[in-house]
């Protein structure tokens, strides 16, 4: 009796905790139905996510019995180029280099000419102080008698040829290197950027170079000029106020000897020479060996330029007719010729009054 009386008291003493632990649990569970309620509620009226729930919610995992949540590992693959794709790119780089490179061939000739032009006009400058220096006589083309170098080299306006074994190769002083300021070496201001030294020879024999430039001492200075003054040497040497034409009249220019095929090795020539020679004997005849070189590049494909400072000081690019270039054995061009026919404007302005015997 005592024993039923003390387990009806505790009874009563923990009823109204396990009710209330019951309410608890109650209350609970009925907050997840609401809060579920409201979840399928929102999403059926919001839509469903944008997030894929596979990135941004856990799935349950069940290993020996127990529910875990994990969230799956993402990987990012790196997507490479294709053989089709590197092969597309390339194609397009060559042909963007391909439609380049017209216009950089263009502007680096064009550079070049430019160049060349500076050097004669530095020419066409100590020219013009010699003569300011030497009574307004024309410089001569070259000192070549006896007389004149007894038995040393032949003295050109460009320097004279150095001695056997002379380690520097390079010309010593001449008739125009006192009023010209440029260095004379390799690739300086005696040489037409193209045509630099390796791609003639010398017209000296102890010179790694000596000039692509041609003076015009067949009219200028004509007993001073080496192979033609036993002809034309009594005519007269020229001063600059004398001169007929001096726009035209050319004083400096790009020279060369072509070879007699196109395999040779062109020669430098310090002279410039007309397309006619002149003979006391017989007048005027074709000379078989022009010395203007045509080695600049036009703005057509097919054409070619001499570059040349004249007797007022204006320097410019000319062409010439494909006739009037020499060719070699097999019919081809050298790039060697004369501006003209007759050796007027550009070489004598006065060529018709030499017809008459000389006395």
């Amino acid at each position: 009796m005592k024993l039923s009386r003390f387990a009806i008291a505790a009874s009563r003493l923990l009823s109204p905790r396990l009710r209330g632990k019951d309410d608890l649990r109650q209350s609970l569970r009925s907050g997840e139905g609401m809060a579920g309620t409201c979840t399928a509620e929102c999403s059926q009226a919001q839509g469903p996510s944008p997030v894929s729930p596979s990135l941004d919610h856990p799935s349950p995992l069940k290993r020996g019995g127990e529910t875990r949540a994990t969230h799956p590992r993402v990987r990012l693959a790196r997507r490479a180029f294709t053989l089709i794709e590197l092969l597309i790119v390339i194609a397009i780089v060559a042909l963007l280099i391909a439609l380049a490179l017209p216009s950089l061939r263009g502007a680096i000739a064009a550079s070049r000419t430019t160049k060349c032009l500076s050097n004669q006009r530095q020419l066409g400058v100590a020219w013009t102080m010699y003569a300011n220096t030497y009574r307004d006589l024309a410089t001569p083309a070259a000192y070549w008698r006896q007389e004149q170098i007894g038995s040393g080299p032949v003295v050109y306006w460009f320097g004279a040829d150095a001695p056997e074994n002379t380690p520097e190769g390079v010309p010593t002083s001449g008739l125009l290197t006192p009023f010209f300021s440029a260095a004379r070496a390799e690739r300086g201001a005696l040489e037409c950027p193209e045509q630099p030294a390796g791609t003639y020879t010398p017209q000296t024999k102890h010179l790694k170079f000596s000039t692509t430039y041609g003076y015009n001492g067949y009219y200028l200075s004509p007993l001073m000029t080496p192979g033609w003054g036993d002809q034309i040497g009594s005519r007269p040497w020229r001063r600059t106020a004398d001169i007929v034409r001096p726009s035209s009249l050319l004083v400096f220019a790009d020279s060369l000897l072509a070879g007699t095929s196109a395999t040779s090795v062109p020669r430098s020539s310090a002279l410039l020479d007309p397309p006619l020679l002149f003979s006391p004997s017989s007048g005027w005849s074709t000379n078989l060996s022009p010395t203007t070189s045509f080695r600049h590049a036009g703005r057509q494909r097919a054409s070619s330029l001499a570059a040349g400072v004249r007797a007022d000081g204006s320097a410019s690019a000319s062409g010439t007719s494909a006739d009037l270039l020499r060719r070699d054995s097999r019919g081809r061009a050298v790039g060697v010729g004369s501006f003209s026919k007759s050796p007027d404007p550009w070489y004598v302005p006065d060529w018709q009054a030499w017809r008459a015997p000389i006395n």
